[in-house]
């Protein structure tokens, strides 16, 4: 039987002051997308990003993608569009830092953008998790010894 570790990814609790995502479809008009607040789970968060930025979209289709090695998102769209990484007028409750992207520059000019470094964290147990064995298959004879003086 071949054993291997498992990863745990946790990090994902989206609160007033990481809840929104500024990006523009036209380089123009500023759109706000904002993420409902409360714990996620890694993948969950992927689908939530994508909700919020498809609800207020103007036409384009966003797909969010997520490398699990690595836990980098990658935004997709039918069309080039900007984010809003740094000069967002909601900068102060920005997502982009829970997302893996940093804030040094906006990207723009792609329709599709990948995040710098991994989303939320990783915990990786030290000991192999093993499936479970029901203890009808543990089964070991049981001798009484009987001391006679």
């Amino acid at each position: 039987m071949i054993y291997t570790k498992s990863k745990f990814y946790y990090g994902h609790t989206v609160t007033a002051d990481n809840r929104a995502i500024s990006f523009s479809e036209d380089g123009i008009n500023e759109l706000i997308a904002e993420i409902k607040i409360g714990n996620y789970s890694l993948s969950g968060y992927v689908l939530e990003v994508r909700r919020a930025m498809n609800e207020v979209s103007g036409g384009n289709n966003y797909e969010v993608t997520l490398n699990r090695n690595t836990r980098i998102l990658t935004i997709s769209g039918d069309n080039p569009f900007t984010l809003y990484t740094q000069t967002a007028s909601i900068i102060l409750i920005s997502a982009f830092r829970m997302m893996g992207f940093n804030d040094l520059q906006d990207l723009t000019g792609s329709n599709s953008y990948s995040g710098q470094f991994g989303s939320g964290e990783v915990y990786t147990p030290q000991f192999f998790l093993q499936d479970y064995q029901d203890f009808r298959f543990n089964q070991k004879t049981a001798s009484a010894n009987v001391n006679q003086s």
